[in-house]
């Protein structure tokens, strides 16, 4: 194995060691990392097609889409209407994703979370509640 194959397998497996996938000195330390490297992509395919869905149907228009490692928060949204999102997201229901979603794209109209932003994301997904109350929840259990 050449030494930027090698190189580019430990990032990936102290990486998954970060992220809590595998424990340093497990057996299969690399298997966490491609388990890692799978989710993260699948996360940033899958939340993507979900933000185009939702903005194109609220008329909205974004700055850009990230995909984070936050373990603390599902997403946020930057005042250039940039757009970030955990991967562990990918591993909620529809209903969970769809609501971080919208919750995120909302801040672009109200960068606060006053009765005017939830009116906002109501308008846009009326049944957002059950995804909102999965995450309160269940969102403990997103780990790999």
């Amino acid at each position: 194995m050449d030494k930027e194959k090698t190189g580019t397998r430990q990032k990936n497996v102290r990486a998954a060691q970060a992220e809590g996938v595998c424990k340093r000195g497990e057996h299969g330390g690399a298997a966490g990392a491609v388990f890692l490297d799978w989710y993260k992509r699948r996360a940033a395919s899958k939340i993507k097609e979900r933000v185009e869905y939702w903005a194109r149907l609220a008329g909205l228009r974004h700055g850009g889409i990230r995909i984070n490692s936050a373990a603390k928060r599902w997403g946020s949204c930057g005042r250039n209407g940039g757009l970030n999102f955990s991967w562990r997201l990918v591993m909620a229901p529809h209903a969970a994703l769809d609501y971080v979603v919208v919750h995120e794209l909302s801040h672009l109209v109200h960068m606060n979370h006053s009765p005017d932003f939830w009116n906002t994301v109501r308008r846009i997904m009326p049944d957002y509640d059950a995804g909102r109350q999965w995450l309160k929840n269940n969102g403990h259990l997103l780990l790999v």
